[in-house]
C-alpha cells in the first residue's frame, strides 16, 4: 500500500483566500505552497526504485587519469615507437644503434628528472613481455627524448609522428634537432602537418595504428601495459 502524500499544510502556508488584496510576496508564497505540494504528492507516487534514485548524490567529480593520477606517458611513448616501427620500419629501425651524443637530447635535459631516467633505464633493461615478443623497445635516449617533448602531445598520433621524426633525424640528419628546437617548431610552427604531408600519413590513419598496438599490447601482456603507467606521487 504506497503512502498517502504529505498535507500541503506540512509543505507551506496554503495561498491567500480568492478575491483577498494579495501583494507580491503573497503571490510568491502562492507559487512555492503549490510547487511544494506537487512534488511532495509526486514522490509519494514513487515506488522504492525511484526514491532510491533521488536519495543518490546528484553530484558527481570527473577528473582525467592522465596527469592527474597517473603518468601514462611511458605507455604513450613506447606504443607510439612500436606503432612507427611497425609503419616505417627502414626509417625507424636504424635509430637502435645510435649514441645517445647524436640523439640531440641534453646532458642535463630540462623535463627530464633522475627518477625519470632510473625508471627509463629499468624498462629499457627489462622490457614487456609484449616488447620481447615483437623483438623490439625504444633506445634509452629516444625513450627520454619522447619523455621531454611529452608536454606538446594531445593526441597520440602526434606521439608517432614525433617517434618517427627523432628516430630518423638521429639516424639520417648532420645534426638531430634539440628538445627546446622541436618544442618551438611544433607550438609556434605546423610541423604536425608539415610531417603528415612528409610520411603521407593522415591523422586518422595514425590513430587507427595507435589504437590497434595498444590493443595488441593489452591482449598480450595486460599486466606488462599496466605497469607501463607510473601513479603520481599524491595518488601513490
Amino acid at each position: 500500500r504506497r503512502p498517502r502524500p504529505p498535507s500541503p499544510r506540512m509543505c507551506a502556508e496554503p495561498p491567500p483566500r480568492p478575491g483577498s488584496r494579495a501583494g507580491a510576496s503573497d503571490r510568491r508564497q502562492s507559487v512555492a505552497w503549490r510547487v511544494a505540494t506537487d512534488r511532495a504528492r509526486s514522490r509519494a507516487r514513487r515506488g522504492p526504485e525511484e526514491a532510491a534514485a533521488d536519495a543518490r548524490p546528484e553530484h558527481v567529480l570527473c577528473m582525467p587519469l592522465e596527469g592527474v593520477l597517473i603518468d601514462a606517458e611511458g605507455e604513450v611513448s613506447r606504443v607510439a615507437f612500436l606503432t612507427a616501427l611497425r609503419l616505417w620500419p627502414d626509417a625507424v629501425a636504424p635509430c637502435a644503434a645510435v649514441p645517445a651524443r647524436r640523439s640531440g637530447l641534453r646532458r642535463h635535459q630540462a623535463g627530464v628528472t633522475e627518477e625519470d631516467m632510473r625508471r627509463v633505464m629499468e624498462q629499457v633493461m627489462q622490457p614487456s613481455a609484449y616488447e620481447r615478443q615483437v623483438g623490439a623497445a625504444a633506445p634509452a635516449w629516444l625513450r627520454l627524448k619522447l619523455r621531454a617533448l611529452h608536454p606538446a602531445v594531445s593526441r597520440p598520433y602526434e606521439a608517432v609522428l614525433l617517434a618517427r621524426l627523432c628516430a630518423e633525424e638521429a639516424t639520417t640528419a648532420a645534426r638531430a634537432l634539440t628538445v627546446g628546437e622541436t618544442l618551438a617548431a611544433w607550438e609556434e610552427g605546423d610541423l604536425a602537418g608539415t610531417l603528415l604531408a612528409r610520411y603521407g600519413a593522415t591523422r586518422a590513419g595514425l590513430a587507427r595504428a595507435f589504437a590497434e598496438t595498444r590493443d595488441a599490447w593489452r591482449a598480450a601482456d595486460l599486466d606488462g601495459w599496466v605497469a607501463a603507467h607510473a601513479p603520481l606521487p599524491p595518488a601513490a
